[in-house]
């Protein structure tokens, strides 16, 4: 019983705020999905808090994809994300018809 309520503090303590928009240009994941692990390779490295970076890419269908990645967690020093980190967030929000947008911990992803 003991391991089950740290378990859920654990789950818990995990903030999550995700959503898809309702409306924008119609997107098609697998037209952009080759590209996400480019755009997290330029948005990589080390974020003070509220930190926010940008990158765009156009996909195989010649639709622009703007892509933002904030550090939302406080803290007085530099926090790092890798690309791959970045790639996880990235991959769930580009599964949106319209895309999205989402928080998660330390980090918000667009």
């Amino acid at each position: 019983m003991q391991f089950l309520n740290v378990f859920l503090l654990a789950f818990a303590a995990v903030s999550v705020n995700a959503r898809c928009y309702k409306s924008g240009p119609k997107t098609n994941k697998g037209n952009i999905a080759a590209d996400v692990a480019t755009v997290c390779n330029f948005l990589q490295g080390g974020y003070l808090s509220g930190e926010e970076r940008y990158q765009c890419a156009v996909d195989k269908s010649g639709v622009k994809w703007d892509f933002a990645l904030k550090r939302v967690s406080s803290g007085n020093t530099e926090r790092q994300i890798l690309s791959a980190e970045c790639q996880n967030g990235m991959n769930k929000e580009i599964g949106c018809t319209y895309g999205g947008d989402a928080t998660y911990s330390n980090w918000y992803y667009k």
